[in-house]
């Protein structure tokens, strides 16, 4: 990971007492570690990480360096941006720091985009040439068509349906007439 400087850092802070808000230090606050007129300033003497990557304030007191000594120190970090004098405050280079990796990621779409539209055309290109060569040189395949057959064995007996039949009814024969009794003489 490459070194920077606090100093030259866009979220480099420092706290406008009357307010709370936070505001990139000038040039002259960076350089010297106060503002330009410490006695009639509204700012705080006390520079720190807007992104809280380092404590400054902590480093500062411990007495071994001074407040402009931490902020020149070369150190990793992630998190720094290039402080523009233009933007007044960290929130500013957050936003433009938001900005330009939003920038960066609509052009590296973009460019997926047209990767994939040239690689459409290509493909419609070449359907369209296959096309093309299809028509010019058309191919005759025989198709194997069936031969009919007849048949000519009655239909299987298992699928027909016998038709109903009535149950069968017996009538007894008619009786022979009665006879007569026997005429006896007396």
């Amino acid at each position: 990971m490459v070194k920077h400087k606090c100093a030259e850092c866009g979220y480099l802070a420092v706290r406008y007492l009357d307010t709370q808000q936070l505001l990139c230090p000038t040039q002259y606050h960076r350089e010297n570690g106060e503002p330009p007129d410490e006695k009639n300033s509204r700012l705080s003497k006390v520079m720190f990480c807007s992104r809280m990557a380092f404590d400054l304030p902590k480093e500062a007191a411990d007495g071994k360096k001074s407040r402009v000594e931490v902020i020149r120190d070369s150190r990793e970090c992630g998190r720094f941006t290039q402080w523009q004098p233009l933007l007044i405050t960290p929130k500013e280079h957050l936003d433009m720091d938001f900005l330009e990796r939003m920038d960066a990621r609509t052009r590296a779409m973009n460019r997926n985009n047209l990767l994939l539209s040239v690689l459409l055309v290509l493909v419609s290109v070449a359907a369209a040439v296959a096309a093309w060569w299809a028509a010019l040189h058309p191919t005759v395949i025989p198709i194997p068509q069936p031969t009919p057959t007849v048949s000519v064995q009655p239909p299987a007996t298992s699928l027909m349906i016998p038709a109903p039949t009535a149950p069968a009814v017996t009538v007894p024969p008619p009786a022979p007439p009665p006879k007569p009794p026997p005429v006896t003489k007396q």
